[in-house]
């Protein structure tokens, strides 16, 4: 038995305790979309003959891009959802975590809406699963944006430090936060518990400057905090300890027309390499947004969708 089933077990039994109309009425065209081993939570928005999808960054949820989706939408469909394990998209028996397991669940997704070929905007370490079916699908995937991430490598060294500051923050673990979470069972039993609690106590950290901007605190934490209040999950552990398994030979190189974005602000890669994803996409277009955090699509939307529209019509 993997530890991924605990996470499993209990999300499955709490489907049955969801807010039916929290889950797919906060907003208009929000669905779940019933794939073989998870569902996926979705919002589709806009019109336009070209579809731009976001990956919401766990632990933000779709009901967090109102502004970028007001920013496209009047020249794109838009699609954002929330990936498996975090937010509402429950997992299923049968899904690993792994990065071949999102690839799957993406490419299911995707010819399930029928409105491509798409973009991908993807951020951090969904990146490296978009890389996979862009490279894979041709027919899919377009052109893509991959936001704030680096190479795989330091990619993974950077999850684990990252993971162990979150249960720093929500457990008060002052070390060994790492090799809890990277413990099958015992990761997935802590990081449950946390849960309630791990976006009320992690994203004053994350958020570029929020204590000195509330406004924006506010917009981006409100609906985040009624998620987790109603269900939301995020099951970190078994994310954690399956999806960085690959090597850094396994990570393709994509012939896509590519963007890619970089918060200057994010503290947490302030030693990473910012031109990192060149060695998977070596013809992209690179461009810093500056002043702006970890989650930049969501806290400088105006700079991500003017970026993405210039690159998108070049």
């Amino acid at each position: 038995m993997k530890g991924y089933n605990i996470d499993i077990w209990r999300l499955q039994r709490r489907t049955k305790q969801l807010d039916p109309d929290f889950v797919t009425m906060t907003r208009p065209g929000i669905r779940l979309i019933d794939l073989p081993t998870t569902q996926v939570r979705v919002r589709v928005a806009g019109q336009g003959n070209r579809t731009i999808v976001f990956a919401c960054d766990m632990p933000n949820v779709v009901e967090n891009y109102d502004e970028v989706i007001r920013s496209l939408e009047q020249d794109y469909h838009v699609v954002c959802f929330e990936q498996p394990g975090f937010g509402f998209s429950y997992p299923k028996p049968g899904f690993t975590f792994t990065r071949q397991a999102y690839a799957d669940m993406l490419t299911n997704m995707l010819r399930e809406l029928a409105m491509g070929p798409y973009i991908l905007a993807f951020p951090c370490v969904s990146i490296f699963y978009a890389l996979q079916v862009a490279a894979q699908h041709a027919d899919l995937i377009e052109q893509l944006v991959l936001m704030q991430a680096t190479n795989w490598s330091r990619q993974r060294d950077w999850a684990a430090i990252v993971v162990g500051r979150f249960l720093l923050v929500t457990a008060a673990l002052p070390v060994l936060g790492t090799q809890v979470t990277a413990t099958p069972f015992l990761g997935q039993v802590v990081w449950a518990a946390v849960e309630p609690a791990f976006a009320r106590r992690t994203h004053p950290h994350v958020i570029y400057k929020a204590a000195e901007r509330p406004e924006l605190f506010q917009r981006l934490s409100r609906p985040l905090y009624e998620a987790f209040d109603h269900g939301a999950c995020n099951c970190m552990a078994s994310a954690f300890q399956h999806y960085f398994k690959d090597p850094e030979a396994t990570i393709p190189r994509v012939e896509q027309p590519t963007l890619i974005l970089w918060a200057t602000g994010d503290r947490s890669h302030r030693l990473s390499d910012s031109h990192g994803l060149m060695a998977y996409a070596p013809n992209a277009v690179w461009q810093d947004i500056p002043d702006t955090g970890h989650h930049l699509e969501l806290e400088n939307p105006e700079g991500v969708t003017k970026a993405i529209k210039r690159f998108l019509i070049a």
